[in-house]
């Protein structure tokens, strides 16, 4: 708010930095074209800072993640229309970074929420100043409880529903509103993409208004169900071949077909770049 006297006119940098950040430091950046999606040109940093410190409002702020087994799906329009519909799409990949950075943007850098699922948790509980209250929801069996116990003695935070994402069409809108009856300040979805997209954006009208992270193998991750890479394979972008390696069955064509997706919208991306 503008000062109306002399002596109050000035702000220092320390007030700022006590008032925490604006609503357009957090919500507005930059973005690079990686086909038909809209990419946070951001670093993991900032990618945590802006969904931890995402202002409330009177409607969910949803965040997709875009990985190469996405990008096998970009030419379904349904699926790049929820990926627009949502408030951010960050980078969860190397093949998304490695077109994103073809395609000119400079500080964007791999945010798998492997990784930030777990300091956007410790983020929120400092904001919050007290334990976040969160939703878990998709997997089968008791997955998602499971995912949730682990996060609670992790990181603290308060569990306030959790269940499995084996649902029919019908049985979805009684279920939100018992997620939204628990008032959470984050749910996490993980229905795979880009089924959990088309979901968010289907069901966006139903959603708590809190921060929704479309979250793919998230839960099997933190409950040991899938192991993470090396660390040295990791800061390689050779993650997906450790996957693979673990669920050759499931997880083999994709990434074969990954390989061809990414080399395509690759030369797209340098193409485009050479016209413009």
């Amino acid at each position: 708010m503008a000062g109306t006297m002399a002596d109050n006119t000035e702000t220092t940098d320390t007030e700022t930095r006590e008032q925490g950040p604006t609503t357009a430091d957090v919500t507005d950046f930059d973005t690079v074209e990686v086909g038909p999606f809209a990419v946070a040109a951001l670093s993991q940093a900032e990618v945590v800072r802006r969904i931890a410190s995402w202002p409330e409002a009177k409607r969910p702020a949803v965040f997709n993640h875009l990985h190469v087994g996405a990008l096998n799906f970009r030419d379904n329009p349904t699926f790049a229309a929820a990926m627009a519909d949502a408030d951010m799409v960050y980078a969860d990949g190397m093949a998304t970074v490695l077109v994103g950075k073809l395609s000119g943007a400079e500080g964007l850098e791999r945010s798998g929420l492997t990784d930030i699922g777990h300091e956007i948790l410790e983020a929120l509980n400092v904001r919050l100043g007290r334990p976040a209250r969160v939703a878990f929801l998709g997997g089968a069996d008791d997955l998602a409880e499971r995912a949730g116990a682990a996060l609670s003695t992790q990181h603290g935070i308060e569990v306030v529903f959790a269940a499995h994402g084996y649902r029919t069409d019908d049985e979805w809108s009684e279920l939100l509103a018992e997620v939204v009856e628990t008032k959470p300040d984050a749910m996490f979805v993980g229905l795979g993409m880009p089924r959990e997209a088309i979901w968010a954006m289907n069901h966006r009208h139903e959603l708590p208004n809190a921060l929704v992270l479309c979250a793919g193998g998230f839960f099997g991750h933190v409950v040991g169900d899938e192991k993470r890479a090396p660390e040295w394979a990791q800061k390689a972008g050779l993650e997906w071949v450790w996957r693979v390696a673990q669920q050759p069955k499931h997880l083999g064509g994709r990434y074969a077909k990954g390989l061809l997706t990414t080399v395509q919208m690759s030369a797209e991306a340098v193409k485009g770049r050479r016209s413009s």
